[in-house]
């Protein structure tokens, strides 16, 4: 798995990097609303991460995941008050009609979250999040841009010498689907960063997916 993991640190205007061992979640903030993308793994010293930012748990009121592997939603359960909002193409793979492989079944702890369709918007306070269909790596799998400019994209996109690219087949259930979702973000406009899982972040956009908008 190519990876570059970000400390937890403040990484951008409004947005933090949470790291959980291998994996990054973020938090944007602005004008005293927080939200996560995604929640990373489960780990005793969350509280630790957050508080190095400057937030506690309860500040967070909206939870959106990329999608329901465990290393992206095993932190729900420090944040209880948020609410939760998930695609409604990644529910086949949480209620069992679709498996994440012959030996294993994603979960959620949680069954109150909010189904979102492609293209939805959901605004919180001055926060702007359109929710872009972006299957592959998983049937559901979404990525979020916050005020049309800061896109999250899970890991739909994986970065390597600045370039995106699907990362490991072998973790990816439908790669070519993957393909067509990473060509429907490189047409995005006036992107001024991208933010991944498990390979960091560029504020490179049009350089790190140009090669794919022809594909």
């Amino acid at each position: 798995m190519l990876s570059k993991i970000l400390p937890t640190s403040s990484v951008a205007i409004n947005t933090f990097a949470i790291k959980t061992r291998f994996v990054n979640f973020y938090i944007y903030s602005q004008d005293g609303f927080a939200l996560c993308i995604d929640t990373g793994m489960k780990i005793r010293n969350l509280g630790k991460e957050l508080r190095k930012i400057g937030l506690v748990s309860e500040d967070v009121s909206h939870i959106f995941l990329t999608h329901t592997d465990s290393d992206h939603v095993g932190g729900i359960s420090a944040f209880p008050g948020a609410k939760i909002y998930i695609s409604e193409l990644e529910e086949q793979i949480i209620n069992g009609k679709t498996r994440r492989s012959p030996l294993m079944r994603n979960t959620l702890i949680r069954s109150d979250y909010v189904k979102l369709k492609d293209n939805q918007t959901v605004s919180i306070g001055p926060i702007e999040v359109l929710a872009i269909s972006t299957p592959g790596h998983t049937p559901g799998s979404m990525s979020y841009l916050i005020n049309r400019s800061t896109l999250f994209a899970g890991d739909t996109i994986y970065l390597k010498k600045g370039k995106a690219t699907t990362g490991n087949r072998f973790f990816n259930m439908d790669v070519n689907t993957q393909k067509q979702s990473i060509k429907k973000l490189a047409q995005l406009q006036d992107i001024s960063m991208l933010f991944t899982g498990h390979s960091g972040m560029t504020d490179q956009f049009s350089d790190a997916l140009g090669n794919w908008e022809n594909q």
